[in-house]
């Protein structure tokens, strides 16, 4: 849900957004209710909205009556906004508009009465998914409830959080998802249920196991935050379990008792608290997580030898091959490869490379053992 509003300017009103606010008001007037949400759950003891229900019905009795309008626009409920917009259909004018800014973008909206400005905006943008759960966001706040909005619908699944199915489908579709089966929505780059080589965020539904994955490269906002917008939830952070699935190492090449890839996809995914609160973005949290993990991989004490995403476990001959040494190369990075215990993690490398890397710790021990010289090594 929206959760920040900007102050309010008065400005004259296009005849285009004066008339669509007229014809939004004119669809509250002939139906009032339909800025409450429909039931999603049938084992609801009772209905959390039954309260503001009947005051619109109430209400709605004076639907004809201008005057009576007027007087309950001055409310600073729901009612009064539910009048005030009513208004609006009546006089079938509002050539001035308050201009607010919502998540970076104007919006003008009509002032009616003393209603607060989030209802009146949700009763004027009747259709709009995102804008109209500003008229019932305190009272599903208030009672905890878990709301829905998107294009084709509007769900109350009362205080358990059960997205519908079809909610499901319109997020993934907003945000640039394909359905890869009944649980699993991905980005075009990933193919497979298994996360991508260039690695991925996985985001879970709780409630149904649903995943959508996103790998790093089409990892440009933030998921969470497009996806919380349409929704009211107690703690969207326990309806949704957001994990980082790293490519630091993209293949297993050797058979390790204890394998570091496994161990990686089971470590708890950090900086979540800014990811929530839409300071980093999808890649940022990546690759903030896979640097943790490269760190916590370098002090591990065992032999270890990752290239390109590749493991090797602690076999440098499978390693050294990859490399395509020649044959005094080879005699060399076996020297300094014998000499590491502890992991050496490394892209984009060629045997050349990876001498000059290690030449300056490595290189003077080297020519002393293969010339049986210390003095002859040190010209």
């Amino acid at each position: 849900m929206v959760k920040k509003i900007g102050s309010s300017f008065i400005k004259t009103a296009s005849k285009t957004q004066e008339n669509k606010i007229i014809e939004n008001a004119k669809k509250v007037l002939e139906n009032p209710f339909s800025i409450l949400p429909d039931c999603g759950n049938k084992s609801c003891r009772k209905c959390y909205f039954d309260g503001v229900r009947n005051k619109i019905k109430k209400l709605f009795r004076y639907a004809d009556n201008r005057d009576k309008l007027e007087k309950l626009s001055k409310r600073k409920d729901l009612i009064g906004a539910i009048a005030g917009v009513m208004t609006i259909a009546h006089s079938e004018k509002a050539p001035y508009l308050a201009s607010v800014n919502i998540n970076g973008k104007e919006l003008k909206y009509a002032v009616r009465g003393k209603a607060d400005k989030k209802k009146l905006i949700a009763l004027e943008y009747i259709n709009n998914p995102l804008l109209r759960l500003l008229g019932i966001g305190d009272i599903a706040l208030k009672k905890k409830l878990h709301i829905y909005s998107w294009d084709k619908g509007f769900v109350c699944t009362g205080l358990e959080g059960k997205p519908p199915e079809e909610f499901i489908e319109f997020l993934a579709g907003n945000i640039g998802l394909r359905k890869l089966d009944d649980k699993t929505f991905t980005c075009a780059h990933i193919n497979k249920k298994e996360e991508s080589e260039l690695g991925c965020l996985k985001i879970k539904w709780m409630y149904n196991g649903v995943d959508f994955l996103i790998c790093k490269k089409c990892a440009t906002g933030n998921t969470f935050s497009k996806i919380s917008k349409y929704m009211i939830e107690p703690d969207q952070n326990r309806s949704l379990d957001v994990k980082v699935m790293p490519s630091i190492i993209k293949s297993c090449k050797n058979k390790c008792s204890n394998c570091v890839k496994k161990d990686l996809e089971n470590l708890e995914t950090k900086f979540l608290d800014e990811y929530f609160r839409g300071i980093i973005s999808d890649h940022e949290l990546i690759e903030k997580n896979e640097k943790e993990m490269i760190e916590k991989i370098k002090n591990m004490n065992r032999r270890l030898f990752i290239l390109d995403g590749n493991c090797f476990g602690d076999d440098p001959s499978a390693f050294i091959k990859i490399l395509h040494p020649n044959d005094m190369e080879k005699v060399s990075i076996e020297f300094i490869l014998d000499k590491l215990q502890t992991p050496l993690i490394v892209s984009n490398m060629t045997a050349n490379k990876l001498l000059e890397l290690f030449w300056k710790e490595y290189g003077l021990p080297f020519l002393e053992e293969i010339l049986d010289d210390k003095d002859i090594a040190h010209e």
